[in-house]
């Protein structure tokens, strides 16, 4: 398990009613909305994989997950590490 490097800043109240609403609802696509692309073209996958990786780098909410801290939902900003992408060649 990834230690967060920063904990604690409660949720505001809109952030609080859609955590609500998620816990309340597993299928709920409260906070994650899935989605795939269909590129018809070349893709430079290495290339791709690392400009992803730094987008999480340079953008904390990114890392961002709700945390139970004393009681209440709390932000919790994990640290930076490499998000490997699947992909599928049809």
């Amino acid at each position: 398990m990834n230690t967060p490097i920063e904990t604690g800043q409660r949720l505001t109240k809109a952030e609080s009613q859609l955590w609500i609403a998620n816990r309340l609802r597993d299928d709920c696509p409260c906070y994650n909305i899935p989605f795939s692309l269909d590129l018809n073209l070349d893709l430079n996958v290495d290339a791709f994989e690392a400009a992803f990786d730094e987008v999480i780098r340079r953008h904390p909410a990114r890392r961002s997950m709700v945390s139970i801290v004393y009681g209440a939902p709390c932000w919790s900003v994990d640290r930076v590490q490499p998000a490997p992408l699947h992909h599928h060649d049809l």
